[in-house]
């Protein structure tokens, strides 16, 4: 048994109970080459941040430039699409 504090109440919880419990934000495990994880590291240490709260701010500005930047992801880098103009004949 573990005991888990809560505003001061004591409740005797088992490891799997705790496992179950909902959190605040869902969570998704991603894999990651060695290389992205040293780079995301750096930048999560350089801003004073964890790497888990980097990686999901820089999650969430992808999205953001895809929905309202106009990017896609091609061959898995984000870029800029430009708009093509018809040219009238």
């Amino acid at each position: 048994m573990l005991q888990v504090v809560y505003f001061g109440k004591i409740q005797m919880q088992t490891v799997e109970e705790i496992g179950n419990l909902p959190r605040k934000q869902p969570r998704i495990p991603i894999p990651l080459p060695q290389q992205t994880m040293d780079r995301l590291d750096e930048l999560a240490d350089k801003d004073g941040r964890p790497s888990s709260n980097m990686g999901s701010m820089l999650i969430q500005a992808a999205i953001e430039l895809i929905d309202e930047q106009g990017f896609r992801l091609v061959g898995g880098k984000l870029r800029r699409m430009k708009e093509v103009e018809d040219e009238e004949a």
